[in-house]
């Protein structure tokens, strides 16, 4: 303490928590789950219970879940469904002297994936949807913002990855070609496209 009435450090907790599952081969199904929770709250300024002093306070909250599922058992080589979603929880509250602050995000995504040979194992192809949404709430005194976001997509891709023999694998192993194109509908913005080749 160098004695300018301030904590040098402000006193902090924390606590951390997260669980893993993993699903293998389950009647085709296949899958992962990640939960992981924080919650850190820190105190700092000047210490003792006078009203006129200047304090400081945070409190943060995390929640976020991850997880995949997916699908293998067609008939047919190389063709699989897929899941993948993601939801995430934000918070804080903080005081800073008579300022104070309040923060609420909340997002999620979600994403379906089907997979699929053409012809044979050297062309392949992915397909899919998605839908990311994320809201937003910050009260900053008597100020507010609030702010919605919608994004539903689709996208496509190909790629092509040749067999080789012993001969010519050197020149395989530099040569492929994939091209993509993805498409999303935002709600604040015009329809953005995108496509990729390479």
């Amino acid at each position: 303490n160098n004695k300018d009435g301030f904590l040098d450090m402000p006193l902090s907790e924390q606590l951390n928590g997260m669980v893993r599952l993993v699903m293998h081969n389950q009647k085709n199904l296949e899958g992962g789950l990640t939960v992981q929770m924080v919650k850190d709250t820190r105190n700092g300024g000047q210490p003792g219970n006078s009203v006129n002093l200047f304090k400081t306070y945070t409190d943060a909250r995390r929640l976020a879940v991850n997880g995949n599922l997916g699908y293998l058992g067609f008939k047919k080589e190389g063709r699989s469904v897929g899941l993948k979603y993601q939801f995430t929880s934000n918070g804080l509250a903080a005081q800073f002297g008579q300022l104070d602050y309040t923060g609420d995000q909340i997002r999620g995504y979600l994403q379906a994936v089907y997979g699929d040979q053409i012809v044979n194992e050297e062309h392949k192809i992915l397909m899919g949807a998605s839908y990311l949404l994320e809201d937003l709430n910050e009260h900053l005194d008597d100020r507010n913002l609030v702010r919605q976001e919608r994004v539903p997509g689709v996208f496509l891709e190909y790629a092509f990855s040749p067999t080789y023999t012993h001969d010519d694998i050197h020149f395989i192993d530099r040569f492929g070609l994939v091209a993509a194109i993805r498409a999303d509908f935002h709600n604040h913005l015009a329809a953005i496209f995108h496509r990729v080749t390479g």
